[in-house]
């Protein structure tokens, strides 16, 4: 669908994240299907864990006068709700 990411939201707990190809026009998407909390008042272990996802996108210039978008460096930061 020409779709470069998708960022999921509400389980409430971490989901794998992961590239997926349309085979049809062979477009990569970056998918996170879910981040978790960043921060909860839920007492569970996993609903306690989270995360930021960050990456770069870099839009790329070609000689034709075209130009074309990726994404790069996907990175997770985990992050915890901690209670005292």
């Amino acid at each position: 669908m020409g779709v470069d990411v998708i960022i999921g939201t509400h389980p409430h707990v971490i989901q794998p994240v992961e590239w997926i190809t349309n085979e049809e026009n062979d477009n990569k998407t970056l998918v996170c299907y879910s981040l978790g909390n960043f921060i909860s008042a839920q007492h569970k272990v996993n609903n306690m864990l989270g995360g930021l996802f960050q990456f770069d996108i870099v839009k790329t210039y070609h000689d034709d006068g075209t130009s074309s978008i990726s994404i790069e460096k996907p990175y997770f930061v985990p992050t915890i709700t901690h209670y005292e």
